[in-house]
């Protein structure tokens, strides 16, 4: 927290931060804690860790206690500890410890696909959710940090909070996270092992990092975008313009209520670890752990909600600037489309089909959707042949990632008798560049139809819906940063007033202003 000058300085400084906690509290069902319930050393609400596990598993607690007694706790928090240092908070929460074998224990409930489990959904509304304020973290020091939530007494996010009236920002906070919040010997700030990502904010702001590197930590954009397609965030009536992380919008639940950080933690953060030639050719490994940007979890979540209420047979048109991290964007529409159940728990999609004809992309979604992947065989990566296509459909393959070259007549008439199955076909960069006689092969094939066409993907689909109406069992999701006219008229939802408009926007002038890409026109001067 910064230090203030006046008592009414201090008062400004802290309306952000007492606003957001009374609204989780009250609206998002977050327990108050306070800064003596954080256990420095282990970085861990002992307390809310130890209600979850054994109000939820006592059958397991019980086995624990049988074989060490009254040290029941301590080897519980020895192996919790040792855990999180090996595989880290987000692996915890996902997986789950195994204490000796026969003895393992959750450490968090995810959301199941429908409510016809009740004892699944029992688990998860059990999870809890907590806050502590003014957080003296340090076992050097007793530095605070603002904001510190929870999830089962474990953390997961770290806030500091500025507030404009006072002359600071989001960016003050930033640097307060470099210049002060060492990680080193941290258990709070250390990467992997503490909080999963770390905010800076003020009323109209935020930004994000998932880790801290003194001097050389970099933060993200974590805002809405405004009304007239530009970074920072619109008005919210009667609130502040950061007020989607505490409460309900009409576009979508707050970023912070249990729906969203679980789903945030199951389904969407993951550790991508790259290698690169390094000196004397020893690789060079590293690791980025990805949190959502805010267009990213928004236009996912909408896109699946809307697909579990309407079904197959829709269409999606996804209009993200270059710079809005699509690759990542994609891998989770496919991910989440083949786990998407209806209300009778029956799958919404057989299949996601991932289609592009840029091979460098190819090669980067084939290994960005298999960082996704829990199983082996759900995703199939089709870098050859046609035969591996085929191969992988038969086999029955839950993602498939392919180049559009690949899909021929031949090799896809096969395929006419599938229209018992149902598909997300995800075009990426929908635009015009797809070879129009292989994707009309796809479509047909995957509708029990056969025709040859020249044209390209969005005039084939037009005309084939145009002629048909949608293909029930197939919906499609169309990437693009430029749609032409056609692909809005085709993939677009009508708005109020009457014309087609992209069911999700990231805009080029957002993109631009938030530092993704270069604005080209910003240096462009006329010469005689």
């Amino acid at each position: 927290m910064t230090t203030t000058h006046s008592p009414h300085a201090a008062h400004l400084e802290n309306v952000l931060e007492q606003h957001m906690c009374d609204e989780l509290v009250a609206h998002q069902g977050y327990r108050l804690r306070s800064s003596s319930d954080l256990d420095r050393d282990l970085a861990l609400d002992k307390a809310l860790v130890l209600e979850f596990v054994t109000s939820t598993q006592p059958d397991e607690w019980a086995k624990l206690e049988a074989q060490y007694s009254t040290s029941a706790d301590v080897e519980f928090f020895k192996q919790l500890d040792a855990n999180l240092k090996n595989v880290g908070t987000l692996g915890v929460l996902r997986h789950g410890i195994k204490i000796v074998p026969g003895i393992k224990l959750r450490l968090c409930a995810f959301q199941p696909a429908s409510s016809v489990n009740p004892e699944l959904t029992a688990q998860y509304d059990a999870n809890i959710l907590s806050l502590a304020r003014q957080v003296r973290y340090s076992r050097r020091n007793d530095n605070e940090i603002d904001v510190v939530t929870f999830v089962n007494g474990i953390p997961v996010a770290t806030f500091e909070l500025k507030n404009e009236l006072t002359g600071t920002t989001f960016k003050h906070a930033e640097k307060q996270y470099q210049k002060n919040r060492t990680p080193a010997n941290e258990p709070l700030l250390t990467f992997k092992r503490g909080a999963l990502v770390h905010f800076a904010m003020d009323e109209s702001n935020i930004s994000m990092t998932t880790r801290l590197m003194n001097g050389k930590t970099r933060f993200l954009p974590f805002n809405r975008g405004t009304d007239e397609g530009g970074a920072g965030n619109r008005d919210v009536p009667g609130d502040f313009r950061t007020a989607y992380m505490w409460a309900d919008q009409p576009d979508g639940l707050a970023a912070l209520s249990k729906d969203v950080i679980l789903d945030i933690i199951g389904g969407f953060m993951h550790l991508l670890v790259e290698e690169t030639p390094g000196k004397n050719n020893v690789p060079e490994r590293r690791e980025t752990m990805i949190f959502p940007r805010f267009h990213q979890l928004h236009a996912v979540r909408r896109m699946m909600a809307d697909a579990r209420a309407l079904g197959t047979g829709q269409n999606y048109l996804i209009q993200h600037s270059a710079g809005s991290g699509k690759s990542n964007t994609i891998a989770w529409t496919a991910h989440r489309a083949i786990t998407l159940h209806d209300d009778n728990d029956r799958p919404i999609f057989d299949t996601a089909i991932i289609v592009t004809d840029r091979i460098v992309l190819d090669r980067q979604l084939q290994r960005t959707v298999a960082q996704f992947a829990q199983t082996a065989g759900v995703v199939k990566t089709i870098d050859g042949t046609s035969k591996q296509l085929k191969a992988a459909l038969a086999s029955g393959a839950r993602i498939i990632v392919t180049t559009i070259q690949k899909f021929s007549t031949e090799h896809l008439t096969t395929l006419s008798g599938m229209a018992d199955k149902r598909f997300a076909i995800i075009v990426d960069e929908a635009h015009g560049s797809q070879s129009g006689k292989s994707a009309q092969a796809m479509t047909e094939a995957l509708s029990r139809e056969d025709a040859e066409d020249e044209r390209t993907i969005e005039d084939i689909v037009a005309d084939y819906q145009a002629a048909r109406g949608p293909q029930p069992n197939i919906s499609f999701f169309a990437f693009t940063a430029t749609p032409r006219n056609v692909t809005l008229e085709r993939f677009g939802r009508k708005g109020t007033d009457g014309l087609p408009h992209p069911f999700d926007l990231y805009s080029m002038r957002q993109a631009i202003e938030e530092g993704f890409i270069l604005d080209v026109l910003q240096n462009y001067s006329l010469t005689h």
